[in-house]
Parts: C-alpha cells; structure tokens; sequence
C-alpha cells in the first residue's frame, strides 16, 4: 500500500518501481489523534509525512495555510533544507501518516544515491542528505578540488545545486559571459574550441577559469545526452568567495588556460615593450603569444616569492601586482605594476632562483610565458634566439664589473683577469642547462666549445673506464676544443647543472690577447691527466642522448 502512495506523490514519481520498493521499507507508521500537532513551528525537521488516511491542517501562527488529505505528502521541505520548522501541522481528525526519518532517508541515500539524486532534482533544490555524497563521491574525486581540506569541501558543497539538462542544450557558447561551474554527475558533454573538440564525462568540470578570470568563454559546451550536473552559479561563486576567500586562491592555483583570439592580439602588443621582444617580427610574436597562459591570482596571493626557482616570465592582463624585495623578511616595495606591465623576464634568461617577491594587490588575471615553452620557441624560431643572445650581452654590459665577478671569478681557468679583463671575456659566454642525466656529449661526437661549470656537478667517462667528476668552477671539452678531435669521454649532467659556454674562435681570439688563459688552461690539463691516468672506475652509465634544448642563462 505504501508504494502506491509514493507512486501517486510527485516527488517519489521519478523512482522505479525497485527504488520505490526499497523506499517502502524505511517507511513506518504513525497514527495521531484529532487536533494532536504532528509537528509544531520552529521545531527540528526529522521525518518527512505522507498521509495514509484522515487529514492535516497546515498553519502559521493562527493562520490556517492549507489542508491536506490521504496521499498528501508535507513536511518535506524543512527536512531537505536542515532547517526548522517554518508551519505547524495539526491532525483535522483521526490521523494515519507513513514516516520517512532524516536518519532512514541518509541511510537510503548512502547505500542508493540516484535515489537521492532523482529527489533533488523533483525537489528543485540540492537535498541536504545528498552533501556527503557531492563532498566524497563527487568533489573530493575531481582532479579541479584535490588537495583540499575537508572543511573546503564542505563550505564549497553549500552553494551547488543539481540540474538536468535535455539531449542537444547548450550550456555556453564561446565568446558568451561566465554564467556558472559546472561538474558533472551523469551524462556526456562535448566542448569545443576552433578545430579542437573534447568529450567531458561524469565527475569533470568546466566554465571555473571563466568564473575566476571574468572572462568570456573560449569554448563552447553542448550536452551530447541528457546530463545531470552539479552547478555553482556566478551569484555564488561570488558569495563563496565572499565567505571563503582562501578558496579561490587555492583553486587558482590548478588552473591555466590558452588566451583568447582577442587577448592574443592584445599580448602581441604588449609583447613589443618588452627590449626581449622589441625586434621581432609579427609571426614570431604571434608564436610567443600563442604560448602564453591565463593565470588567474587573487588579492593578497603570492605570484611568486624570492628564492624559487625562475621558471616564467608574467605580464599582467589586468589588476595590479607589487615587486617587493622580500616577501619572507616584509621588504620594500620596489615597483607597482599595472595592465601591460611585466615582470620576471630574467627568468627566461637564467633560469636562477627568484631575488625578489612578488604579490598581488587586487584580482589580477597575468599572462605567462613559461621557460619550457619559450626554449621550444627558440628551436622553431631563430630571430628569438638571437633576441636572447643580445639582451644577454646588453644585461653583462650593464652590469659590467659586477657580474664578471660574482660568476667568473670562481672559474679556474679565468684565474689572473682583472675584473676589466673578465668582463671582456663575459661578452663571449653563452649559457646552457641541462637536467639530471642528460646527456651534453658523447664520446666520438665532435666538439668546438669549451663548458665551464657555473653550478651543478657533470660527470665524464670513457669506454676504457675514465670516470671523474666536474663541479663548480671547473670545465671540460678542452680537449677538442685545442685539436679537433672527436671527445675522448662522454660528459652527463650529475645535478641540475648550469655551464658557460665558449666557441673555439672566441677562445682563440681571448688566448692571443690574454696568454694567461693558455697558461692556465696548459696547467689544469697536466693536473686532470695526472689524475685520471690510473683511473680504474666503472664506466660511465651513459643515457639515451637528450633532445638539444636552446640555452638557458644562470641568473645574474
């Protein structure tokens, strides 16, 4: 009898006949006397009612709002929404009601959640019951939210709602405002942007970027099926970030996307202020913009603080960060920057840990240029390479005597140079990087350039059983340098390691204008044949060669 009634009741209508059954079984009876509250205003919701005979009056203070007879369902409402009771309800006459309890109702939403679901969305409104679901099963599992405290979660959870959308609804389209966040319960959505067109699937996210950039959408999204989804609305977004504002700079954090058509043009302007790209043509600016990433950083977050390591360079698209001098010790501030500003441009440069702090001041959307993407640039376009050699010669010049000292100075075979004499030579040196075990050459490569160590540790070998190791302030590849030979070792990055490089000709060039070079060069070979002529280590495990990557100045 009672699967009748929850089938006559529209908010169990939506339930099979199974889920139905198992509903059923939760339900007890519970009979009232005339004029006998079943429940009266401002108490906690426990049960929800469903009237098997007689009849209920519903009232709010002496106000009678409604009454209800047999397959009447009430008190619903209060008990979806956890909250207390806003009416009264009171037995019309001899009164007979199955009830579903707030403990039963959990009990069958955890072991059954479709269930739940299906309530929610014949509600209108997210069940309460439904939250340890969306927080366990839904948030906690979404790549968009990992790492977050449960705590997080569970104020995140308070604002979604659950829809349903039709075969065929489009939930944006490019170009239109950010509307909402949407994760997805059940259902397959197709998202497309230009010539790119991806399947999104239960437990995915999309529209968060949007919301937290206040940009349009780049893509447009279409339900491939009837979809079920989780939906943070813009309005509450907003007020989660009101009430939670550590949240959005968390979820920040995960988030890059490409730009924008519109954005991509604005970047290459702007791109043309900066002395790296001042001279570049219009399709190796177009490259470099199409690299660039849309990082959103709240007020008050951190872009980056001084000792990590460089790895972007940022241009802000709008709001405004501050350069400050220490973050960790609460430096001065060194410059203020705006919409078209840039910063940390040394990073492409060195690839050297930060010397300064930097923090947002408001909401800043920033462009990024990371240093992995630029070195692939360099490899497809020249004239970028060759932007880098000359801001690389213009920052030694500017920093003259101070740089030549502070990196050349520990190199063994520069020892005897004035600092005038060193800053010369600097106008010679390129930079390169390599990895942990990759490879800088193998032995019967050819050679032309001399490696000096800025820091990091390489180690040589040989077939015959050589194996010693280089640190900082050390080179190697004299060997083909002075003769042309093939190398006679093969040399690997031990560490993170960071080398000058010299070309024979500017070593030449260097030797006949400071014979001391030679003279030292000539002594450090004695000293390294002395030592590795007896050598009996295991060869040198040598690993696949590396793809050549362009160079990567250590910082100044």
């Amino acid at each position: 009898m009672s699967t009748n009634l929850l089938e006559r009741a529209e908010l169990f209508a939506n339930l099979t006949p199974p889920e139905r059954a198992l509903v059923a079984t939760h339900l007890q009876t519970q009979s009232f006397a005339p004029g006998e509250a079943v429940f009266s205003e401002d108490e906690a919701a426990r049960a929800l009612y469903l009237i098997k005979s007689g009849g209920v009056r519903l009232s709010m203070g002496q106000i009678s709002l409604a009454t209800l007879a047999a397959g009447a369902l009430f008190g619903e409402t209060d008990l979806f929404l956890e909250r207390r009771r806003s009416i009264a309800a009171t037995a019309t006459g001899p009164l007979e009601v199955w009830t579903l309890s707030n403990h039963d109702l959990e009990q069958v939403i955890h072991t059954h959640p479709s269930i739940g679901l299906k309530l929610s969305l014949s509600f209108g409104e997210r069940l309460v019951q439904l939250k340890p679901y969306l927080i366990e099963a839904r948030l906690a599992a979404a790549p968009l939210f990992s790492g977050l405290q449960e705590d997080d979660l569970a104020q995140i959870a308070n604002y979604f709602t659950l829809k349903s959308f039709r075969q065929g609804r489009t939930l944006y389209r490019a170009g239109d405002p950010p509307e909402a966040l949407f994760l997805i319960e059940r259902g397959r959505v197709q998202v497309e942007r230009e010539r790119e067109s991806i399947e999104l699937g239960p437990g995915e996210t999309l529209g968060l970027m949007a919301l937290l950039a206040e940009k349009n959408h780049l893509e447009s999204a279409q339900a491939l099926e009837e979809i079920v989804a989780w939906v943070l609305s813009r309005e509450d977004f907003t007020a989660l970030s009101v009430a939670a504002p550590q949240l959005r700079a968390r979820l920040s954090q995960k988030l890059h996307t490409q730009l924008s058509p519109a954005d991509e043009a604005l970047a290459i302007e702007r791109l043309r202020a900066l002395p790296l790209f001042a001279s570049l043509d219009l399709d190796t600016l177009r490259g470099v913009a199409q690299r660039l990433l849309l990082r959103h950083v709240p007020a008050g977050e951190i872009v980056f603080q001084e000792g990590e390591v460089g790895d972007a360079l940022y241009l802000v698209d709008t709001g405004r960060v501050e350069v400050v001098s220490s973050l960790l010790r609460r430096g001065e501030i060194l410059a203020r920057l705006g919409a078209g500003g840039f910063f940390g441009e040394m990073a492409l440069l060195t690839g050297k840990s930060r010397t300064t702090g930097v923090r947002a001041v408001e909401d800043s959307n920033l462009w990024v240029l990371y240093r992995r993407d630029f070195e692939e640039l360099t490899a497809t376009h020249p004239s970028l390479g060759q932007a880098l050699a000359r801001t690389l010669s213009e920052r030694l010049h500017e920093s003259g005597e101070t740089f030549a000292d502070r990196h050349l100075r520990k190199i063994s075979l520069f020892s005897g140079l004035n600092t005038a004499q060193l800053a010369d030579v600097a106008e010679r040196l390129f930079p390169a990087r390599y990895q942990p075990g990759e490879m800088i050459y193998r032995q019967g490569d050819s050679g032309d350039r001399l490696f000096m160590i800025e820091s990091g540790e390489a180690r040589l070998g040989n077939s015959a059983g050589a194996n010693f190791r280089l640190t900082a302030g050390e080179f190697f590849g004299e060997r083909s340098l002075l003769t042309g030979d093939a190398h006679a070792v093969s040399a690997v990055a031990e560490s993170h390691l960071e080398v000058w490089t010299l070309a024979r000709e500017d070593f030449e060039a260097l030797a006949l204008k400071y014979p001391i070079l030679a003279l030292n060069l000539s002594r450090i070979i004695s000293r390294r044949l002395q030592m590795t002529a007896p050598a009996a280590a295991a060869p040198v495990a040598i690993p696949p060669a590396a793809v050549p990557r362009p160079a990567a100045r250590p910082a100044t």
